[in-house]
Order: C-alpha cells, then structure tokens, then sequence
C-alpha cells in the first residue's frame, strides 16, 4: 500500500535524523556530521512531500495531521540549526534544552506517524470490508442468475426433446401400422425441418406402395379372369366326359 509505505519513510527519516542528532551532540562536531543532519532533515521534507502526494487536498482529516507534523518539524529544524550554530555546549553534564525539547518533537512525529498509519490500516480495514459486503451480494445476484440461467437451460431442453420425441413416437407407430399392412395410414408431424421432410419421404414411400399393391391387384383381377373362360370350358368338357362313359379318354 503506497501510504503506508510512504508513511513508514516519513517514519525512518526521522528516526535517521534521531541517530544523526545523536551523534552529533555525542561530541561529533564536526562538517561531515553536520551534513549528515541537513540531509537527513531534506530526507524527511522529501517524503513528507511524497506522502502529501498520496492524499487528496479535499482531505481534511490528513490536512490537519500533515499542519501539524510540518509545524513540529519546523521547530525540529530550527532546533538543530541553533544547536549547529552553538557549536559546543557549555553545560557538559546537563541535558540542554533545546536538545531535551527536539527529541521530544522527534518522538511525537514518531507517534503521528505511527498514528496516521493506523489510520490507514483502519481505512483498508473499511474499505475490505466494504469489498466483502459487496462480493457477497455480487456472489449472491451470481447465483440467482446462475440459477435462473439453468432453469431456462432445462426448460429449453425439455421442449426441444418433447418436439424430438414426438414426432419419433409418431414415426414408430406409422411403421406399426405399415408392417400390420395398413399402407393408408397418415402421418402428419409439426417440428424441425428434417422431420417434416422425412415424414413426406414416408408418406411418399407408403404412397407408391400401395399403388404398387394395387396395380398388383388390378393384374391378378385381370389374369383370373383371362384364365376363368378356359378353364370353365376345360371343366365343362370334363364333366360331359365323365357322364358320358362311352367316350373314350382322347
């Protein structure tokens, strides 16, 4: 997380600071500690300005806290250059008070930037669970819709299997009829394309076997009664020749 991160800068740049002033009132007078404590005052202006980045103006709960940092840190800075300036401290066994006083402002600028990232862990806290809340209800409209989605599924396939089904039982009890010899049998089926085209497939097919059927049986009419003439005289000179014993079998 950016603030928390820039939080905890703002936080080594003044322990840093701390442990330069430290140094340097330990009897390190010297120019090398001195720029230690200016950089170490310009690392803390730095990511304090960092952290001022992260927040928008219009926020004024860390307007407040950034007036106030910055006004202890002023006096900071003025503390160490007056002690700078100084150069030696003519009680040497007694804590100065400008010394007493800075460290005691690092130490608050230490607990405002322990305070202002509690405030930010209190506000990713919120904003988690905030995110939560709202997952749970995205979770909860997911599975309605999920739920909804499958009940359309089967309904769906429910209708599309009856309109397969259907006409498949229509088409079972048409060759039933075929196969006991009922060739007039209609078969009328509403659904797919392919369905009806099959079904006027077999009424065509059931159409021209039964006009075979009955060319079949126009031609056997017609053939019995070609054969009926000679037969009916073969029999009638069969019967003549039987009554008549006299005549002989030729």
């Amino acid at each position: 997380f950016p603030r928390i991160d820039a939080v905890n800068e703002v936080k080594d740049s003044v322990q840093g600071l701390e442990k330069a002033l430290t140094s340097y009132t330990l009897g390190s007078k010297n120019p090398e500690s001195e720029a230690e404590l200016h950089k170490n005052i310009g690392f803390v202006k730095t990511n304090l300005g960092t952290l001022k980045k992260l927040y928008s103006a219009k926020d004024t709960t860390f307007q407040s806290w950034h007036n106030e940092f910055s006004q202890n840190f002023r006096t900071v800075q003025q503390n160490v250059l007056s002690l700078i300036e100084a150069k030696s401290n003519p009680q040497k066994n007694k804590p100065s008070p400008i010394l007493e006083e800075t460290f005691g402002l690092t130490d608050g600028l230490k607990k405002e930037c322990n305070r202002l990232r509690r405030e930010v862990l209190e506000d990713i806290d919120r904003l988690s669970t905030y995110a939560t809340v709202q997952s749970q209800a995205g979770y909860k409209w997911v599975f309605i819709l999920l739920s909804l989605g499958l009940l359309v599924s089967v309904t769906m396939a429910y209708f599309t299997t009856s309109s397969l089904v259907k006409p498949i039982r229509k088409f079972m009890r048409a060759t039933q009829e075929v196969s006991k010899g009922d060739l007039a049998v209609k078969l009328e089926v509403k659904g797919p394309v392919e369905l009806e085209k099959l079904a006027q497939s077999f009424r065509d097919m059931t159409k021209k076997l039964q006009d075979v059927f009955e060319q079949q049986k126009y031609l056997v009419g017609v053939v019995s009664h070609q054969l009926r003439t000679p037969l009916t005289i073969i029999r009638g000179n069969a019967e003549v020749t039987l009554r008549s014993r006299e005549q002989t079998l030729p």
